[in-house]
């Protein structure tokens, strides 16, 4: 098997990652089956409110502005801006409730990104 899947997950241990070369020609399969695979994996959890995270879970995500005269979405660039008050407000419910638990909001691998990475919760 290729991968390992963890809860939530997948570790490559099959293999090697491809470089932009070698990965190129599968972009339109990659897409293609990425978008089949989020709407199955969509399907099977829209219903879960308000999932227990566990140490080390990953929230992935995309900033996105609807135009609404063109019914277009536009990527916005404001993923630093929304991590630091989403960290701010980690720290005012940590001084509320002492017992929250503590979660981390920063780029994954330290690098500007859309994503942020839950690291200790």
């Amino acid at each position: 098997h290729p991968t390992a899947m963890g809860r939530g997950g997948a570790i490559l241990t099959v293999g090697r990652p491809l470089d932009w070369n070698e990965a190129k020609p599968k972009l339109a399969y990659v897409r293609e089956h990425g978008v089949s695979q989020f709407i199955a994996h969509y399907a099977r959890h829209k219903e879960i409110k308000r999932d227990a995270l566990f140490y080390g879970d990953e929230i992935e995500y995309g900033l996105f502005r609807l135009d609404a005269a063109s019914k277009k979405p536009y990527l916005s660039l404001r993923g630093a801006e929304v991590r630091e008050l989403l960290a701010n407000r980690e720290v005012e419910e940590r001084r509320a409730i002492p017992e929250s638990g503590k979660v981390t909001w920063h780029p994954e691998y330290g690098r500007p990104r859309r994503h942020l990475y839950f690291g200790d919760v």
